[in-house]
């Protein structure tokens, strides 16, 4: 750790560091996607909704609702307000996440890296925004289960907790402390949990991205960080976005410009999407794929060095039996209960189960996994996975096919 980066820690107040189960914050699809894209137009809103679960109390799962209300005086802030709060998480990361307080320098260093023409206009609308982060406020009920206390927290606060700007009317010659932004409590706990993913736009800029653009990035880096594919009812993403059109052939328009415009820009996540009908024959649901950086056979990279293409070919031939996009929904999904569960020798018994279970109810039980493990079971991370899959295959009356022990 840098001079610098020491007596940032050794400036700053401490902050108690919270047990990462009690900090579910998605921080990297919700809260700050929830963030205003530019006003919501014309419309007025004076709060946002969105609803989700977390795993309660003996592995129960609970709904959750979070309810954002914005700063009385400065509303939902600009069309840059995700682009700024994702500069300010960079900042923070460059920091090596020491503290809390955020030395964002000026709004004129911001502006810089944001990459914004500087002008008046641009340095009230920052402000502005600045001040609109400190002034949300969240409500939410069963924000999470505290296995200490044995009871579900309803909660409400803040993002941020202040802001801090300096300048003088004229003369002195002393430099200036860096203007700040403090970090609240219940977030930086989330960070410090390592609930924090930052997102990696490539060569791209994260500012060139349209509001629908920065908030789908932010999302699927959230979601496609440790997994290959991911599915989302189409209603139910427009909601948590938010995108507010009036009808659901507009926000799916909106999501599938948004997501054309991300590989068009060159976001290196996001390799492809489609849409399928769910489960229910009501709505659809969109299925993002990762971009895996998998060439076809012999296929070469000019200046690739050998040893780097033998890597690729044999990854190449790694996928190359996949002829069907179930069978690709399968692989990944086996791929990815192998990441968290290994024992490699159930790796059968994980491809039967991937291949009979809906892929959302797959990825509860290993987010759930995650959570739990290794609690009061005695067995391996493997043993839970297919024993939590059966309940589930009974719950839902499908047929695994297989005698799983």
């Amino acid at each position: 750790m840098s001079q610098n980066k020491k007596n940032i820690a050794k400036d700053q107040p401490t902050t108690t560091l919270i047990s990462k189960s009690k900090y579910e914050f998605n921080m990297a699809e919700f809260p700050f996607c929830l963030i205003s894209s530019n006003r919501f137009g014309k419309t007025e809103i004076n709060s946002i909704a969105y609803e989700d679960t977390i795993t309660g109390k003996d592995g129960a799962i609970i709904p959750r609702k979070w309810e954002i209300y914005p700063s009385r005086k400065d509303g939902w802030g600009s069309s840059q307000t995700i682009g700024l709060v994702t500069e300010l998480m960079k900042i923070c990361k460059e920091e090596e996440f020491v503290s809390p307080v955020v030395r964002f320098g000026s709004i004129s260093n911001l502006i810089k890296r944001m990459g914004l023409s500087d002008g008046t206009k641009i340095y009230k609308r920052i402000r502005g925004d600045l001040d609109a982060l400190v002034g949300y406020t969240f409500k939410a009920k069963n924000a999470f289960w505290d296995n200490e206390k044995k009871a579900y927290v309803d909660m409400t606060g803040h993002f941020f907790e202040s802001v801090y700007y300096y300048h003088r009317e004229s003369g002195g010659q002393e430099p200036l402390p860096f203007a700040n932004i403090k970090i609240s409590e219940q977030i930086w706990g989330s960070i410090k949990a390592n609930a924090l993913i930052t997102i990696d736009t490539g060569d791209v800029s994260f500012h060139s991205f349209t509001p629908t653009e920065q908030r789908l990035a932010l999302y699927l880096t959230k979601m496609l960080h440790a997994f290959v594919e991911h599915r989302r009812d189409v209603a139910l993403l427009g909601k948590q976005l938010p995108l507010l059109g009036k009808s659901y052939k507009t926000i799916k328009t909106q999501i599938t410009r948004g997501c054309d415009g991300l590989i068009k820009k060159g976001f290196p996540l996001l390799a492809s999407f489609r849409y399928e009908r769910n489960a229910t024959g009501r709505g659809e649901n969109i299925i993002f794929r990762k971009n895996v950086g998998v060439l076809p056979p012999n296929e070469t990279i000019k200046g690739v060095p050998a040893s780097i293409q033998r890597g690729i070919d044999l990854l190449a031939k790694q996928y190359s039996h996949i002829t069907s996009d179930e069978e690709a929904r399968v692989y990944c999904l086996t791929e990815d209960i192998l990441k968290v569960c290994g024992d490699g020798q159930s790796q059968r018994a994980y491809s039967i189960i991937a291949s009979k279970l809906p892929s959302e109810i797959i990825y509860r039980i290993l987010s759930e996994i995650r959570q739990e493990y290794p609690g009061t079971f005695k067995g391996s991370r493997g043993s839970l996975f297919i024993v939590k899959a059966k309940q589930e295959a009974s719950r839902l009356d499908i047929d695994l096919g297989f005698n799983f022990s």
